[in-house]
C-alpha cells in the first residue's frame, strides 16, 4: 500500500469509528472527527491531513487534523485532555510520548472513549493500533541498506524524531540489532539522537558528531 492510500485508510477507518468528535478550539458538532498528530506543519503530517480531509469528504464528516505546533509531549497530552473533558465518541492519536499519554488514555477508557493510536505499537491504555508495516523488518531494511553504502564497516549515527518517540525507536532499535548481528564491523559511534522532528536540529546535530567522530561513514535518520 503506498504513503497516501494508507494515510487515506487510517483517516476513514478512524473516521467510522466515531459519530461525534470535537476540536479543542470549538464546540463538537455531530460529524467532527479531528486526529492529534505529533506535529503540525511537517510533510509527513501535511499529506496525512489531506488524507483524513478526502475520508471527511468520502463519509461525510467533518475529519480535520490537530498537532502541536512543535514536538511536545506536553502539548499533545493537553490536547488530549481537552477532548477527554469534551466527552467524545473516540480520540484518535499518533503519539509523541507512549508513557507521557497513558494517564489520559486511562481516564479516557473510564470515561468510556475508546482510543485509536497510530506508530505506537506497544501502546499502553489505547483500545486499537494501526500500523502500516513490519516495524522490525522496516528497521533491518534501513540497516541493509547502510551497510551496502559503508562497504559493511565503520561508524555510523542514529537520529530519532525524539527520544520518547515510539516508532522511530522501535525502528532504531531493530537496525541496531541488525547491524550487531549481521555486520560486525560496523559501529554505532554514539547513543541516538533525538531532534524534536526538526531539519535544522538534524543538520547541527550531525555537524557536531562529524566533528566529534571524524571517522563517521554513515547516518539513519528516522523522523526529521
Amino acid at each position: 500500500m503506498t504513503k497516501p492510500r494508507f494515510l487515506k485508510h487510517l483517516a476513514i477507518l478512524t473516521a467510522l469509528s466515531c459519530t461525534q468528535f470535537v476540536t479543542p478550539t470549538a464546540r463538537a458538532g455531530d460529524n467532527d472527527v479531528p486526529v492529534v498528530v505529533k506535529i503540525g506543519g511537517i510533510p509527513w503530517f501535511t499529506a496525512m491531513g489531506k488524507g483524513i480531509k478526502e475520508a471527511g469528504k468520502e463519509t461525510g464528516l467533518n475529519a480535520t487534523m490537530l498537532g502541536p505546533t512543535t514536538a511536545d509531549p506536553a502539548q499533545q497530552v493537553r490536547m488530549v485532555e481537552d477532548l477527554v473533558a469534551r466527552k467524545v465518541k473516540l480520540i484518535a492519536v499518533v503519539p509523541n510520548d507512549a508513557k507521557a499519554l497513558e494517564p489520559v488514555f486511562q481516564r479516557a477508557q473510564e470515561a468510556g472513549i475508546p482510543v485509536i493510536t497510530h506508530e505506537s505499537p506497544d501502546q499502553q491504555g489505547n483500545t486499537w493500533d494501526i500500523e502500516m508495516i513490519d516495524n522490525k523488518e522496516f528497521g533491518d531494511l534501513y540497516m541493509k541498506e547502510l551497510a551496502k553504502h559503508m562497504g559493511e564497516e565503520g561508524e555510523y549515527m542514529v537520529v530519532v524524531g525524539g527520544l520518547t518517540v515510539p516508532l522511530h525507536n522501535a525502528w532504531a532499535d531493530a537496525a541496531i540489532a541488525y547491524q550487531k548481528e549481521h555486520y560486525p564491523k560496523m559501529k554505532l559511534a554514539a547513543d541516538r539522537f533525538g531532534t524534536g522532528e526538526s531539519l535544522d536540529e538534524t543538520k547541527r546535530v550531525a555537524q557536531d558528531t562529524i566533528l566529534a567522530h571524524p571517522n563517521l561513514k554513515g547516518a539513519l535518520v528516522f523522523g526529521s
